[in-house]
């Protein structure tokens, strides 16, 4: 598991992502997120980091040649053993091409007669049932809630608390869905702060957080 993420470049570089506009003056060099939860959600504004930070979480654990990390993610005792590194980082992309038809839940489903919600849920079973056997993964998740009714996003966020209990991985959720919020447990970084700021959920005043 990791329990912390330091911002070690500037940040606010943004010359291998697009949205070359925004920068990040929130996220200054050896800012610092404690984290001691299996479930870590990222909330903002649109354009305030969350998938940037997410992309930079998962090159920490192993960056493309020639590429620098801009985080640095420190494990517990048991994901690192003698200071080695034993995870692995695993994104889920529900754009990413898939068999059609494709099989989910032991039934043969059709792309084309799905909706965007059924699509979606279905492509996040898919990418969790994959890595429910794998030994110390971090699974980093931008927006899953996109296109499911109130009642499909609940049932999401129940799924996903039912996971990490189940197998233990942590999830990394970048998200605008207030049902995240109800998850006890949970740390919350907040990009919306200045600096950006890491709460354990009960911590987190959601009402104040709304009015802003």
């Amino acid at each position: 598991m990791i329990t912390k993420v330091t911002i070690t470049d500037k940040y606010n570089e943004r010359k291998n992502f697009s949205h070359e506009a925004y920068g990040f003056p929130n996220m200054p060099e050896g800012l610092s997120f404690d984290l001691d939860s299996l479930i870590v959600l990222l909330i903002g504004d649109n354009a305030s980091g969350k998938t940037t930070f997410l992309n930079r979480v998962r090159d920490s654990g192993s960056p493309l040649p020639g590429k620098i990390s801009r985080v640095m993610c420190e494990l517990d005792k048991e994901s690192a053993p003698n200071g080695v590194r034993c995870y692995d980082f695993a994104w889920f992309n529900k754009q990413q091409p898939r068999p059609d038809p494709f099989s989910h839940e032991g039934k043969e489903l059709a792309l084309s007669k799905l909706s965007k919600g059924e699509y979606t849920l279905a492509m996040i079973d898919t990418f969790l049932n994959a890595y429910s056997q794998a030994r110390s993964c971090v699974l980093l998740l931008d927006e899953p809630e996109q296109s499911l009714s109130i009642r499909n996003r609940t049932k999401l966020v129940h799924r996903l608390e039912d996971y990490t209990h189940k197998y233990h991985h942590q999830l990394f959720i970048a998200t605008h869905a207030i049902e995240f919020l109800e998850l006890p447990m949970t740390n919350v970084i907040c990009f919306d702060d200045n600096p950006a700021k890491s709460y354990r959920r009960e911590d987190f005043n959601l009402q104040s957080y709304i009015k802003g």
